[in-house]
């Protein structure tokens, strides 16, 4: 698994977080755009942008490139 990538956590006290159609971007315009993935309070993830398998804790942009 690559290291490249972005930690996104959940700080609040109580509520979970839908990020449906949300949109990560950098300055260069890459963009990863969120499907249905919800964050629970005090938890979080990791969006790489190499390949890889999805998982609750990690999540991949399938790019052939490290943004």
């Amino acid at each position: 698994m690559n290291n490249d990538g972005v930690e996104i956590t959940n700080n609040t006290a109580r509520d979970a977080i839908n990020l449906r159609g949300w949109t990560l971007r950098d300055n260069d315009c890459n963009r990863y755009r969120f499907d249905n993935i919800r964050i629970n309070d005090r938890a979080g993830f990791r969006i790489h942008t190499g390949t890889g398998h999805d998982t609750r804790t990690d999540l991949f942009q399938n790019s052939r490139e490290y943004i």
